[in-house]
C-alpha cells in the first residue's frame, strides 16, 4: 500500500473503532481520543500507527481494557481563535487531514489530572497539543515541540475570562 493509502485506511479504521467504542463506553469519545489511546497502547506516534495498518477489529481489541475515564473532566473555559496560533511546520494529527478549519478551539479543564506544563494549561483537541499559558511552550504529551510568539500567547490569554491564569513568564 502507498503511504497515502495507508493514511486513508488508518483514518477509516479509527473512525470505525470510534463508532464501535462509543457504543461501549460511558464517555464522549472523539477521533483524537482513539488516536491517542492507540498510540499509547501500541507505543508509537501517529506515523507509526499508520504504518501498523491495524484493522478496526484489531484496534477495538487493543483498546478493550483501555480506561477512557480520564476524559470525564469539566471544561472551565473554551477559547475560539479566528486564526491558528500554532507555528507553521508542526506535525498535525491524523484527523486534521480530513477536517480543515480556520478556527482553533482551546480548552482549559478543571481538575486536569496533568498539572504540566502550567496549571492551568490549554488543550487543543484537534491536534492533541498542550499550551503552557505562562510562556507559550507547546507540548505533545510531555514532549516539547516548539513555542508560540508572545503576541499569540497574549491573544489567547486575553480571551480567557473565567479562569485565573499562571503568571506570564515570557
Amino acid at each position: 500500500m502507498a503511504p497515502e493509502e495507508k493514511t486513508i485506511y488508518c483514518i477509516e479504521q479509527i473512525n470505525l473503532t470510534l463508532n464501535e467504542l462509543c457504543k461501549r463506553v460511558d464517555v464522549k469519545l472523539e477521533f483524537i481520543d482513539i488516536q491517542e489511546a492507540l498510540c499509547k497502547v501500541c507505543i508509537c506516534d501517529e506515523s507509526g500507527l499508520v504504518l501498523k495498518c491495524l484493522s478496526a477489529k484489531k484496534m477495538v481489541e487493543s483498546l478493550k481494557c483501555y480506561d477512557f475515564n480520564y476524559l470525564k473532566f469539566e471544561i472551565l473555559e473554551t477559547v475560539v481563535l479566528d486564526e491558528s496560533i500554532l507555528p507553521s511546520g508542526v506535525p498535525v494529527a491524523l484527523n486534521e487531514q480530513i477536517v480543515k478549519s480556520n478556527n482553533q478551539i482551546w480548552e482549559i479543564h478543571k481538575n486536569d489530572d496533568d498539572p504540566k506544563p502550567s496549571n492551568p494549561h490549554a488543550h487543543n483537541r484537534e491536534s492533541g497539543y498542550k499550551l503552557d499559558l505562562s510562556n507559550g511552550n507547546l507540548f505533545k504529551k510531555t514532549k516539547y515541540i516548539g513555542s508560540i510568539r508572545k503576541k499569540k500567547l497574549l491573544l489567547i490569554r486575553n480571551k480567557v475570562k473565567n479562569v485565573s491564569l499562571p503568571e506570564l513568564c515570557i
